[in-house]
């Protein structure tokens, strides 16, 4: 999951600068192309994976659906990565943006480089985060990202230099980085057998949430409260992150995994010591 998450952060890094590159050169409409023709690249290379099907032998219903979303488990990992997506997503993409125009100047430029340096140091925390949940299990990894993210929203109201902000943002990222691929594992080992995907789909629900109600709650606060309590605000839902981490989730899903995939091979879920 480290990998992946990673592979998807360098994509997104990637993209901004080529699109932005090819939108300098031919107008705004040809990164929609070059968009295109990646998705059609994507479709062709997942074509191409293998992977051993699973016979399901029970169907999937609504009511099912919704056993699975409201299974304590599920609710555990789903809620802690929930307080991590809204503080990860409305700090880095409303209030750190805003922050930075007012208090540093930035330029649309510096707004840029702002975004990338989150998703670069998130690159290097999703490997730093798969890795180190293979060895000392998934709860230490996914604490150590809220703590990143819980820093950052405690101590950015007290910078105003451009340095130390951009330093905000590439641990923000990392933060986040360190829960994006440590909760999607635990998302994966929550459910066994041919509903995987499923409790996946639910996991990701929680996701869009997460992405939905960060910049919504940031925003009200700065609106009507300012910068440090928007960010504070974002703080006490991190410690709310940690705190469901720490007691709610349970053993079996955050447990070193003993089965060490090799290309091609199926992993059996559950196999766990």
């Amino acid at each position: 999951m480290g990998t992946l998450a990673s592979a998807s952060n360098a994509g997104i890094v990637v993209g901004l600068w080529i699109g932005g590159q090819v939108a300098q050169m031919g107008g705004y409409r040809i990164p929609f192309y070059w968009g295109a023709a990646f998705a059609i690249g994507a479709a062709i290379f997942i074509v191409l994976v293998k992977e051993p099907r699973k016979i399901c032998t029970s169907s999937i219903s609504l009511m099912r659906i919704t056993r699975i979303a409201i299974m304590p488990d599920m609710l555990a990992v789903s809620g802690s990565f929930l307080m991590g997506v809204m503080a990860w997503y409305g700090a880095q993409f409303t209030l750190l943006p805003l922050y930075a125009s007012k208090v540093a100047g930035f330029s649309k430029a510096d707004l840029g480089n702002l975004a990338t340096i989150s998703f670069v140091a998130g690159i290097v925390s999703t490997l730093i985060g798969g890795y180190a949940a293979d060895r000392v299990g998934r709860r230490i990894p996914a604490l150590a990202g809220l703590l990143f993210l819980l820093m950052a929203m405690l101590l950015t109201p007290s910078f105003s230099d451009k340095m130390m902000i951009y330093a905000m943002s590439g641990i923000i990222g990392f933060g986040y980085g360190l829960c994006w691929a440590t909760f999607m594992a635990m998302g994966l080992s929550v459910i066994e057998g041919g509903e995987q995907a499923t409790a996946m789909g639910v996991f990701m629900a929680f996701y869009a949430f997460g992405l939905y109600l960060g910049p919504q709650l940031g925003g009200v606060v700065l609106q009507f409260f300012g910068d440090a309590n928007s960010f504070y605000s974002l703080a006490v839902i991190a410690v709310i992150g940690i705190i469901i981490a720490l007691f709610a989730i349970p053993s079996r899903v955050v447990r070193i995994q003993s089965v060490k995939a090799t290309p091609g091979a199926a992993i059996t879920p559950g196999e766990e010591r």
